[in-house]
């Protein structure tokens, strides 16, 4: 069928990060609409039936194969070619859409008239020494598929839009840029027992700048007033070194990765998100308190400032007296004070769940004519 589309959801085998549920809210509503689909991971061809009984989820069986498939394409240095696609231009196109959630699975996809892919950021090309170094050469290949002209670009940053301009060449007309969204939308959050605790979220790998943060927390000297730094997140490249160093500094807590649950509890008592990573393709973390009314500490670079506005204090990441500065200024402020710089909920509303599904669903049938949106 000429319509049909055939989406790579392997970001479902990986981890719950952000990209796990905006993939199950994009087939969810994909299937709402009635719109013809198909669904693989890495080649492995997943039936949507049995995805819709197990509410957008893989099976464990799923996971495993993935995974495995996956682990070995990394391992393989020497020969970064993905799957059995290499892209030339010249390659005829099959019929239909292919639709994948990052560059790195366009080479287990087959190419075809119309080929559709999310970029999330570009450092794994910028800046590879922040990634495992397998995974940053198997991005190098990934990348090239984006020069192909049928393939069309979803950014999710105006940042990330500059970046595939000024890095590889690609020209804005090429890229249609969608902000992410809260995936916490519409919870309420009770933040009425407050505690002394900084909190930051995300995952422990380099860009993150989380040993700098921490070293800008001990030189602030809040720990000797009572002040903690909760650091939330599962362990990413070069964790180790980043647990070790954050660990002999007093008042920093590792949490590890908490369920939403604790998570949510985390965000009702603390203080601040501080959030000083050296550069972010969006930034949930930084959306989420936003839209919680939780003052933001933020790093002045990537797609950080198009978050939080102008209702968030900025820092320079690369020095930790600035963060130092920002955290201490923190504990002086009025906690609402920053509601005051403008209307947050219009604001908010550039970031909704409603309106990347819309614009999202718009780009995949707009050129499509056989692709027909249900009211």
């Amino acid at each position: 069928m000429s319509s049909m589309i055939h989406a790579d959801i392997t970001p479902l085998a990986i981890n719950r990060t952000a990209m796990y549920f905006i993939v199950q809210d994009t087939l969810r509503e994909i299937v709402k609409r009635d719109l013809p689909l198909e669904c693989s991971a890495l080649g492995i061809r997943i039936p949507v039936a049995n995805l819709i009984n197990n509410d957008f989820c893989l099976t464990k069986e799923n996971d495993r194969e993935i995974m495995s498939r996956l682990q070995n394409c990394v391992a393989d240095r020497n020969s970064p070619k993905l799957g059995q696609c290499t892209w030339d231009v010249d390659m005829p196109c099959q019929d239909g859409v292919t639709l994948t959630f990052d560059p790195l699975y366009l080479g287990f996809s087959v190419k075809r008239r119309r080929n559709i892919s999310l970029v999330l950021d570009l450092t794994p090309l910028t800046r590879p020494e922040w990634h495992n170094p397998a995974v940053s050469a198997l991005y190098a290949h990934a990348y090239t598929f984006l020069y192909d002209p049928s393939v069309e670009i979803i950014s999710i940053s105006y940042s990330t839009t500059r970046d595939l301009w000024a890095n590889l060449g690609i020209p804005g007309p090429r890229v249609h840029t969608l902000h992410l969204y809260n995936r916490f939308e519409g919870k309420p959050l009770e933040r009425t027992s407050l505690q002394k605790t900084f909190l930051f979220v995300g995952s422990l790998e380099p860009r993150k700048n989380l040993v700098n943060l921490a070293t800008a927390f001990h030189s602030s000297g809040l720990h000797s007033q009572g002040y903690s730094l909760r650091v939330v997140g599962q362990d990413g490249h070069d964790a180790d070194s980043i647990r070790e160093a954050c660990s002999a500094i007093p008042g920093v807590d590792l949490l590890g990765r908490l369920d939403d649950e604790a998570l949510m509890n985390e965000y009702a008592t603390c203080m601040c998100l501080v959030f000083p990573s050296l550069w972010e393709g969006f930034g949930l973390p930084a959306l989420e308190a936003l839209a919680m009314n939780i003052p933001l500490i933020l790093s002045d670079s990537g797609a950080l400032p198009e978050i939080g506005g102008v209702f968030a204090d900025y820092v320079d990441p690369c020095d930790p007296s600035s963060i130092a500065s920002a955290l201490r200024n923190a504990t002086l402020q009025d906690a609402g004070a920053y509601r005051s710089r403008g209307d947050l909920t219009n604001w908010l509303e550039n970031f909704s769940k409603e309106r990347f599904l819309r614009r999202f669903l718009k780009v995949l049938t707009c050129s499509s004519p056989s692709l027909r949106l249900l009211p």
